[in-house]
C-alpha cells in the first residue's frame, strides 16, 4: 500500500501541537477526545473559556471538566442555569451559597433538590423554588412543608404539590383555604386532601369542576351523591347522546347546587 509521506507529516504536526496545547488539543478533532454524551467537547485539560462555553450550551457538560471547576462560582453559575439539575455537580460551599440557589431556583424549582439543607429550610428560598415549579416543595424542609402560606404558593403553580404538604386536619391538607386552590388548579389533588376536605361539597364540586373524575375522591354522602351525577354524566356522554347529557348534568348541577345552598344556610 503506498503511504503519502506529505499526509504522514502533516498528521505528526498537529499530534506535535496538540500535546504542546492541550487546550487546543482537546478543540481538535480526534479519536483521543471524543464527543462526551452530553455533546460538549471539554475534558479535564479544559480551559476556563472553554468550560465556561460548554456549560452554557449544556449544563450538564461540567461532569466532563476538571473537578475544580466545581468549586468555580461562575462556572457552576453558567451551568445550573442552564440545566438546574447541574447544581447537584456544585461543591458544597456553592449548593450552600444562598445568592447563587436563589437565583437558580428562580430559573428552575426543581434544584431545590440539590440545594444545602439549611436554604431548603429557607423560606424565600423555597418560596421562590415552588413558586417557580409547585412540585418543589418534595425537597423543602418539614417544617415548611407545614406552612400553608408555602403550600399555597406551591399548589398555586401546580395543585398536585398537595401530596407533599404535612397531612392531618392542621396540616395544610386540612386547610379548606389551601386544598380549594388546589382542586380549583388540578381536580386530582382531591386525593390528597384530609378525609374531612374529601367530605365537604364545596371542595369536591370546585374539584369536579376541573376535573369530573376527580369525585372518585370524595367520601361520605357527598361522594356518592356526585359520583352518581358523574356516573350518569359520563354515560350520557358515552353513548353520543348529547342532549341527553347536557339535560342530565343540568338536572346534576341543579341538585348540588340545593344542597350547597341548604348546607350553606
Amino acid at each position: 500500500m503506498r503511504v503519502d509521506l506529505g499526509t504522514l507529516k502533516a498528521v505528526g504536526r498537529q499530534q506535535q501541537s496538540s500535546a504542546a496545547n492541550p487546550c487546543l488539543g482537546s478543540l481538535s478533532i480526534s479519536s483521543e477526545t471524543p464527543l462526551s454524551n452530553h455533546g460538549s467537547k471539554i475534558n479535564r485539560f479544559s480551559s476556563k473559556a472553554a468550560v465556561l462555553h460548554a456549560v452554557r450550551l449544556d449544563g450538564n457538560a461540567l461532569r466532563d471538566a476538571d473537578i475544580e471547576f466545581r468549586k468555580d462560582r461562575e462556572v457552576v453559575l453558567a451551568s445550573a442555569l442552564q440545566a438546574g439539575a447541574a447544581l447537584e455537580l456544585a461543591a458544597g460551599t456553592l449548593r450552600a451559597d444562598r445568592d447563587l440557589v436563589m437565583q437558580v431556583v428562580t430559573e428552575d424549582g426543581r434544584a431545590l433538590e440539590h440545594a444545602a439543607a439549611e436554604l431548603q429550610a429557607d423560606v424565600e428560598v423555597v418560596r421562590a423554588a415552588v413558586t417557580q415549579h409547585g412540585l418543589a416543595l418534595r425537597h423543602a424542609a418539614p417544617a415548611l412543608r407545614a406552612q400553608p402560606e408555602t403550600v399555597l404558593a406551591a399548589v398555586r403553580q401546580h395543585g398536585v404539590a398537595l401530596q407533599f404538604a404535612a397531612d392531618g386536619a392542621q396540616g395544610p391538607q386540612g386547610v379548606r383555604g389551601v386544598v380549594l386552590v388546589a382542586v380549583a388548579q388540578a381536580g386530582s389533588a382531591l386525593q390528597y386532601a384530609s378525609a374531612e376536605q374529601r367530605a365537604d361539597w364545596n371542595v369536591v364540586a370546585a374539584a369536579a369542576a376541573q376535573n369530573i373524575g376527580a369525585v372518585r375522591w370524595a367520601v361520605g354522602t357527598v361522594a356518592e351523591t356526585m359520583q352518581l351525577c358523574a356516573a350518569v354524566v359520563l354515560a350520557g356522554l358515552a353513548y353520543v347522546l348529547p342532549l341527553y347529557a347536557t339535560v342530565a348534568m343540568s338536572l346534576c348541577l341543579a341538585y348540588i347546587g340545593r344542597e350547597l345552598w341548604r348546607r350553606a344556610a
